[in-house]
């Protein structure tokens, strides 16, 4: 499933899919469906939904242009999260 990183309806959704209705995996777009000017919103909502208790965790992300979407890249600075 593909999801548009800005959307935060489909975060709500994806919270409540079960049985045959929830997906293998999730792909949330922080690139091609995001408008620029909305990209680090799109950033800080996908923050934000990962933080919550009970939501697994991100375990592979592809983001185009990386050093130029991220300002910890950057810097130099790494970061790691579980």
């Amino acid at each position: 499933m593909f999801v548009p990183a800005i959307k935060e309806k489909f975060y709500e959704k994806i919270s409540t899919l079960e049985g045959n209705n929830k997906p293998d995996g999730i792909i949330f777009d922080l690139e091609d469906s995001i408008d620029t000017k909305h990209k680090e919103r799109a950033r800080d909502v996908l923050l934000d939904f990962f933080s919550k208790p009970g939501i697994k965790k991100i375990s592979l992300a592809r983001i185009k242009f990386l050093s130029e979407s991220i300002p910890s890249v950057q810097s130099g600075s790494k970061t790691t999260s579980n």
